[in-house]
């Protein structure tokens, strides 16, 4: 794949973060009535086949039953049916995890699906490096009605150019008035020159809800050093700005301040200088690679404090594997526990308390939890959750699905065997007891 995706996932008072090398089925329901019954022991039962049950509260639910092989995006709609992607195609299941036959599914082509966004009149956008969408030209967005056909109204042909060697959309996020976020990088045909680099290169630019540029938000490129900026992940906050984060994203303020890696934004895109790394410009890095450390995703607690993940092990001097705590003026939170993974894919503050992650090592702390991994509040681990899965691929995306139950995606095994092959189901749920 040309991107690695990232999500988060929700639980009742905990933070959830999850990255790879899983293969789980960790299922649940959204109503009541639909959700198993948790297994009548108190500790974990792995099964024959590492089949998890229960743990510190949280169970698999055997009535969620999808099939598939590998789903790296999910999004859950108000009717409480599941949009599910992979990098060729999108569809949609109901709640029980069974396929929605009202959906068309959607194949891409010429590259890969990377993000994902619904809008609340129940139309789905995409964005990512591909060219088609079912055989139709489509560079790199595209929407799709409520029953999955394609809206052509919106089409990337007409935004972006095909000039740059590694175009590629990795987040989209919509606003409250329908307007629509767009990062990565790309290159942009119409609206201004930014900050002189090549015509209408981009990392981050806003369209209205009819998919025609925004000029009120500057299309905004970065560049860092040799390598490419690209905007991976973008959170829209309460009062209208956006925390932003990226792979050699360095964001520039009107006085030439460098903001590396992680930057907060005004709903110009100009910079917020009262963000930054507690004053200071701190970079990520990555020891034995000549690549930068480079942040993936943001997620924002309700007390305002902001998780980053990423790839990296060091900010400036100091030890920060995969996982940081800032302040809402952006300033390290000392009292936050270093984690022990150097790749984290995904973060989910479920509560004040909690908070699920997860990771893309397999070699380092905590390998019994295979890419699953709960923190407190003060980021020490939680060893009391100890659901176990045998670990074969990568979880991408974790969301929050109700109250009580949370979204796993990525190469998700159910736990049955035939001979040597595992059986997929490419997503699955844990519930909250």
């Amino acid at each position: 794949m040309k991107g690695m995706l990232m999500g988060r996932l929700c639980l009742q008072n905990k933070l959830v973060i999850t990255g790879g090398f899983i293969a789980i089925i960790v299922i649940g329901c959204s109503k009541k009535n639909t959700v198993s019954t948790p297994p009548p022991n108190s500790g974990t039962d792995t099964g024959a086949n590492g089949n998890p049950s229960l743990s510190h509260g949280y169970f698999a639910d055997s009535n969620f039953k999808p099939t598939g092989t590998f789903i790296t995006l999910a999004a859950v709609q108000k009717d409480g049916k599941i949009i599910i992607a992979n990098p060729s195609g999108i569809g949609r299941i109901n709640k029980d995890g069974s396929k929605d036959n009202s959906f068309t599914v959607a194949s891409c082509d010429g590259g890969e699906i990377h993000s994902l966004a619904l809008q609340d009149n129940g139309k789905i956008l995409i964005g990512g490096s591909f060219l088609l969408v079912n055989g139709t030209a489509t560079n790199y967005l595209a929407r799709l009605n409520a029953d999955g056909s394609q809206d052509m109204s919106m089409n990337g042909n007409s935004i972006y150019d095909d000039a740059l060697i590694q175009e590629d959309i990795k987040t989209l996020a919509v606003q409250k008035d329908g307007k629509i976020i767009v990062g990565g990088s790309f290159a942009w045909k119409t609206g201004p020159q930014v900050q002189g680099v090549t015509p209408h290169q981009a990392n981050l630019i806003r369209l209205n809800a009819d998919g025609t540029f925004d000029p009120s938000l500057k299309p905004y490129t970065a560049n860092y050093g040799e390598y490419t900026s690209n905007v991976t992940n973008v959170k829209i906050l309460d009062n209208g700005q956006l925390m932003v984060c990226g792979s050699g994203f360095s964001a520039v303020d009107a006085n030439g301040k460098s903001y590396p890696n992680i930057a907060r934004l005004n709903s110009d895109a100009s910079v917020d200088t009262n963000f930054r790394w507690g004053g200071s410009s701190l970079t990520l890095s990555y020891s034995g690679t000549p690549i930068p450390g480079y942040g993936q995703i943001i997620a924002i607690q309700n007390d305002g404090k902001v998780l980053m993940g990423g790839k990296f092990n060091r900010i400036g001097n100091t030890s920060y594997n995969g996982l940081v705590r800032l302040g809402n003026t952006g300033i390290l939170d000392q009292a936050f526990t270093i984690y022990g993974y150097q790749v984290v894919t995904a973060i989910c503050p479920f509560s004040d308390s909690v908070t699920f992650i997860g990771d893309m090592q397999d070699a380092n702390i905590n390998t019994a939890n295979a890419g699953v991994t709960v923190l407190k509040a003060d980021g020490i681990i939680d060893a009391s959750f100890t659901l176990k899965f045998p670990r074969y691929g990568d979880i991408y995306n974790i969301i929050k699905e109700t109250d009580s139950t949370i979204l796993l995606t990525g190469h998700i095994q159910t736990g049955n065997s035939q001979g040597n092959n595992l059986i997929y189901s490419g997503i699955g749920r844990i519930v909250k007891r």
